[in-house]
């Protein structure tokens, strides 16, 4: 028998999704299925913390929705601390991204790279 979503029982473990598209749109629909956890696609830390263009178009969210979980490229400590404390009042909790495999995001010092480096992890952790 096929199952839709709303025929599926929930299990105990917390339902957390991701996405690259409209956060808003796309947050707002997996809400109504009862998503426990939303990301955003990730943002490039120092980006973040140097332009409030690019801060205001990469994470967006409004009072209606719970907020979300914040996932960052970063490769220092305190990039990713500062751009931790400028979304700390508008969601859950900071994710570190150590594991997109695009040349851009490695060549950079972000990503997968750092499967390599533990050392900046733990600090960044």
């Amino acid at each position: 028998m096929h199952q839709t979503i709303s025929t599926v029982e929930r299990k105990a473990l917390p339902w957390a999704t991701t996405n690259m598209m409209d956060m808003l749109a796309f947050w707002s629909l997996v809400r109504k299925f009862d998503c426990d956890i939303c990301f955003t696609p990730m943002i490039v830390a120092p980006d973040c913390m140097c332009s409030v263009k690019a801060r205001d178009s990469e994470f967006t969210n409004n009072e209606a929705d719970h907020p979300p979980i914040v996932q960052f490229a970063a490769s220092g400590a305190q990039t990713l601390a500062d751009a931790a404390c400028v979304v700390s009042p508008f969601s859950d909790g900071v994710d570190l991204n150590y594991g997109c495999p695009q040349q851009w995001a490695m060549s950079e010092g972000y990503g997968a790279c750092l499967l390599n480096k533990p050392e900046p992890v733990k600090d960044m952790v």
